[in-house]
This record gives structure tokens, C-alpha cells and sequence, in this order.
């Protein structure tokens, strides 16, 4: 008589191709222990991303900006005879340098966010769809002659 035995199998699970983790399956759970591994890594990966790309896009944004309006303002302040309308010039340059640097954050952590949830569950997904395929294909079942 033959009996179906299961094969316990080791295999490599890999996430967006960066994120490789070697994984011993739980025969009790079908599940890996390894995959809560590689989604907390590939989380830290994606808040790495958001953070550099975020204070990248904060330094462009914030040069870009305030260089343009410093230019426009200067331009004003060689127009103008008296104190005052130099002040008040300066005075709207620092205004346009905050203004700036508080757009340029306001944008660049919108888009991080975003970025962030997106590539989230992008990532859950592949995880589920690696589920099933740990059963269809490393679960195989292997008869032997019953002792």
C-alpha cells in the first residue's frame, strides 16, 4: 500500500529583485517564516527611498525656487531711489525663501507618502501570489511503500 509523504523543500523567495532570503518552510503552517523577513525589508527599503528621494526633492526645489525669486527681487531693488523700497524688497525675499522651502516639503513628502503606499501594496500582493505558489509547487507529494 502506498502512502503520500511530503516532502518539507528550502527555496530562495526574492521581492523587486533586490531582497533575496533563504527560507525553511513550517510544515505545520505551509508558510515561511523567512517572508515576514523579506516584507519588513523591503518596507524599510521603500521608507529609504521616500526619505533620500524626499530630501533630494527638498534641496532641488528649495535651490530652484528661491534662486528665481531672489533674481526677481534683486532686479526690483536695482530699480528702486529710497530705503524703504529696499527693505521691503528684502523683506519679500525671505518671504519667497520660506515660501519655497515650505512648498518643496509639502511636495516632496506628499509624493513620498504616495510613493510609499503604492509600492506597499504592490508589495503585499506579490507576497500573497508567492503563498500560492508554495503550495503548487513545493509541497509535492511522494510516495513510498508503507513499512
Amino acid at each position: 500500500m502506498n502512502i503520500p509523504v511530503y516532502i518539507i523543500s528550502e527555496s530562495i523567495l526574492k521581492i523587486d529583485s533586490h531582497t533575496s532570503t533563504q527560507s525553511v518552510f513550517d510544515y505545520k503552517k505551509g508558510k515561511t517564516n523567512a517572508q515576514y523577513i523579506v516584507l519588513n525589508d523591503t518596507i524599510n527599503d521603500a521608507m529609504d527611498d521616500a526619505m533620500n528621494n524626499t530630501m533630494n526633492n527638498i534641496t532641488n526645489n528649495t535651490t530652484n525656487d528661491t534662486t528665481d525669486n531672489i533674481t526677481k527681487n534683486t532686479m526690483n531693488i536695482n530699480d528702486v531711489i529710497n530705503i524703504n523700497n529696499a527693505v521691503n524688497c528684502a523683506i519679500s525675499i525671505n518671504d519667497a525663501v520660506s515660501d519655497a522651502m515650505n512648498n518643496a516639503i509639502n511636495n516632496a513628502m506628499s509624493n513620498a507618502v504616495n510613493n510609499f503606499m503604492n509600492n506597499a501594496i504592490i508589495n503585499s500582493a506579490q507576497i500573497q501570489l508567492f503563498d500560492i505558489t508554495c503550495y503548487i509547487y513545493l509541497f509535492k507529494p511522494r510516495y513510498q511503500d508503507n513499512l
